[in-house]
């Protein structure tokens, strides 16, 4: 039996080496990682409107692989590639809440929810005083139904605070009747189904208070007759235009507030009319009388104790119009023969009548002269045996 062949140490080296090599491929393939993919917002709440970056990795790393962002529905909503570290990012703007998930190859990252605050837009308009102040807004993105919360801010306290329902198409409205000059502004707020809110605020209004007269034609003039009227001016109509007729209220406004005797109005008149009251009597009995007060310079229709109206009036100079308590004893329908208009007599020849002329301050012979479109009015008012109280 032959001995066996010893190896030459040349052929051995080479073929443990070559075994080594195969053996650690082999561990290599083995413990290669599956394909990974993760998902990270920015911010995981944003206002709707705004943009949010979304960013991630993959592993292993490699460059240029592209990445799949898609909805919880499976629906794709953009695509990038990645950099040389493996790493993505990519901005997105979601119109309503949205959970996102990362794809790469058969790789999905966990799930990722970006929340989409509603976003409310409110404006407010017409801010003219004693008019109706409009606000308006809407809500996005589309809400199944909720109610919006307004609040009414006045040089900065609050006035008061409401809520209004959303219409179909996600808007809403309402108003306020503006009573005093100042800085106005209206906060909006809304709380979504899933508890996010939104809100929004009004750039500041504030009325204008401008100056008006005889021959002044804008809306301006109409607020300032329906607050005369309001307070108990006497006017035979409201519309858009100064007359004689609003000259007069205006005069009786000021009478009565003990303010300059003028026919016009400026700011400081707008200012005087959104903090006074209506006129009171001096004689508050039951039932109808008329009150002239000579001091003042005004005659008031009174029922029940309560001032009804008032008007300019002009009384006797020199105190030829004597203070006391009388009836209304005659009436003339048109000019008497001394051309008074409409005359409802008190005592001896002294009436209640229209006369061209009727200065701020006392100027007659002894009647009471009114307005010559208020006397018509006032003589339907004076019934025979009216009482008639003239006082200072």
């Amino acid at each position: 039996m032959k001995p066996a062949r010893r190896l030459d140490r040349r052929v051995i080296i080479p073929l443990v080496l070559s075994c080594l090599m195969a053996t650690n491929a082999g561990v290599r393939a083995t413990a290669q990682e599956p394909p990974g993919v993760t998902l990270e917002a920015g911010r995981r709440t944003i206002e709707l409107g705004e943009r949010v970056r979304l960013s991630g990795r993959i592993s292993p790393p490699a460059e240029g692989e592209t990445i799949s962002l898609v909805d919880a529905t499976g629906r794709e909503r953009a695509t990038t590639r990645t950099g040389a570290d493996g790493s993505f990012s990519v901005r997105l703007g979601p119109r309503e809440t949205t959970t996102f998930y990362a794809r790469w190859l058969a790789a999905v990252s966990e799930p990722e929810t970006v929340r989409v605050r509603p976003k409310v837009s409110v404006a407010l308009r017409r801010v003219r005083l004693f008019g109706r102040a409009r606000v308006k807004g809407i809500v996005r993105p589309a809400q199944n139904g909720g109610r919006v919360g307004l609040t009414l801010f006045r040089q900065g306290a609050r006035i008061w605070k409401r809520r209004v329902e959303l219409s179909r198409d996600n808007r809403f409205k309402t108003a306020f009747r503006v009573l005093k000059p100042g800085a106005y502004r209206v906060v909006a707020t809304f709380t979504d189904p899933h508890g996010l809110s939104g809100s929004d605020r009004t750039r500041v209004k504030s009325p204008k208070l401008p100056g008006l007269g005889p021959g002044s034609n804008n809306v301006y003039v109409k607020l300032l007759e329906q607050r005369l009227d309001h307070l108990g001016m006497y006017l035979d109509g409201t519309d858009r235009y100064f007359s004689e007729h609003t000259a007069d209220a205006v005069r009786a406004f000021n009478k009565v507030q003990s303010r300059p005797r003028l026919g016009a109005v400026d700011e400081a008149t707008w200012r005087a009319l959104a903090t006074a009251h209506r006129a009171r009597a001096r004689h508050r009995t039951s039932g109808f009388h008329i009150e002239v007060d000579q001091t003042r310079q005004v005659l008031l229709t009174v029922r029940d104790g309560k001032v009804k109206k008032v008007i300019h009036v002009s009384t006797g100079r020199a105190g030829y119009t004597p203070d006391g308590t009388w009836r209304i004893y005659r009436k003339i329908a048109g000019y008497s023969g001394g051309r008074l208009y409409y005359p409802s007599y008190y005592e001896g020849r002294r009436a209640l009548h229209g006369w061209p002329e009727v200065p701020t301050y006392n100027a007659s012979h002894g009647c009471t002269r009114l307005p010559m479109w208020t006397a018509q009015w006032v003589y339907g008012q004076a019934k025979m045996g009216t009482t008639v109280h003239i006082y200072h």
